[in-house]
């Protein structure tokens, strides 16, 4: 049986909130470091086809988090959040190799960045809520905008999902206490076209690239009740 060493993880973290327009504006930052001993990372036998647990050395993590909320007027409210995370095997001298290369199955990925997350975020969000015909009754239309940057899902150059931006809004009524809710959503409103898993898996390291295409514009009505 297989025997996994234990990750061993030594973080730094320093941060800031923040209050100003008397409490209209509220600010939290945050700066961290990270660095984790016998990282446990997904590997792949190419000949075998089968997908393990492994140590892969270690890995470090640094990055920068800001979080804004606004409270612009008492029924406007916007919020913006930006990450930026920088991922990086420091050592991983065992990797998989990626079906790119051609006559080897273990590669060095020491320095390559970690798979799976972006290096930079960006998301903002905007909501307007205010009575109608009676302060029991309340309207609301809200909407929030994501965008990442590009990113591998694993190690070969061809699971690079591209920088891609997604905006969801809603629109709706409902009861001064959340007893009901009607509204109007849509997902992907402008119908961007990306992909949201790719993966280099193949036997014999074949090189075929599978991939799930993201949700397309979708529209919908949901109604809730609580009682």
């Amino acid at each position: 049986a297989q025997v996994l060493a234990p990750e061993v993880a030594t973080s730094y973290e320093i941060g800031r909130k923040s209050e100003s327009w008397g409490g209209q504006l509220r600010t939290n930052a945050a700066l961290y470091w990270s660095e984790i001993d016998d990282y446990q990372a997904t590997v792949r036998d190419q000949v075998r086809a089968a997908t393990f647990i492994a140590n892969a050395g270690a890995v470090r993590s640094r990055g920068l988090e800001i979080e804004s909320l606004m409270q612009l007027t008492p029924e406007l409210q916007l919020s913006l959040a930006w990450g930026w995370i920088d991922s990086t095997f420091t050592s991983f001298r065992s990797a998989t190799c990626p079906p790119e290369v051609v006559g080897r199955t273990v590669c060095d990925a020491t320095g390559s960045r970690v798979p799976g997350a972006p290096p930079w975020t960006l998301s903002a969000s905007i909501a307007y809520e205010r009575p109608l015909l009676s302060e029991r009754t309340r309207l609301y239309v809200a909407a929030d905008v994501m965008r990442s940057g590009d990113y591998r899902v694993d190690l070969s150059r061809h699971t690079e999902i591209d920088a891609h931006t997604l905006v969801n809004a809603r629109a709706g009524l409902r009861s001064l206490h959340d007893r009901w809710d009607v509204w109007l959503w849509s997902r992907n409103l402008f119908d961007e076209e990306y992909f949201s898993f790719l993966s280099s898996a193949g036997v014999f390291n074949a090189g075929a690239v599978y991939g799930l295409v993201g949700d397309p514009r979708t529209f919908g009505v949901s109604l809730r009740v609580a009682y």
